[in-house]
């Protein structure tokens, strides 16, 4: 079963600090509701939106306009995988933080879990 968006995370349209940092064509954010934490699907490629995509999936500690950390997770080929580690992300930081009640801990933890 795919993971789902956990309810304590919401997305961000149009995510306008992504698309300006790194000139994105068609970002996606997550972000945790409360808390500096979210996780973003980018395509690898920014300079053209005709190269033949690759998509990263990373998380990050900062807001949803300015964020000022990025663990990388993984690359991959298709822009659905990428989401799906995505909320992975999602759901095991909720799970870490349950137990840590600590947000960097809980994004080690989540970070750890899905890499």
């Amino acid at each position: 079963m795919a993971p789902s968006l956990p309810a304590e995370w919401r997305e961000v349209q149009d995510p306008d600090y992504i698309m300006e940092k790194y000139r994105a064509t068609n970002p996606t954010l997550f972000v945790r509701d409360g808390h500096d934490v979210g996780v973003h699907v980018l395509p690898v490629s920014t300079s053209s939106p005709h190269d033949d995509e690759r998509y990263r999936a990373a998380a990050i500690r900062g807001n949803r306009d300015e964020f000022d950390r990025e663990r990388p997770l993984e690359t991959f080929d298709d822009r659905e995988a990428a989401f799906q580690r995505a909320l992975e992300f999602a759901t095991r930081y909720e799970t870490a933080y349950a137990d840590e009640h600590d947000e960097d801990a809980a994004v080690d933890a989540a970070v750890e879990a899905v890499q």
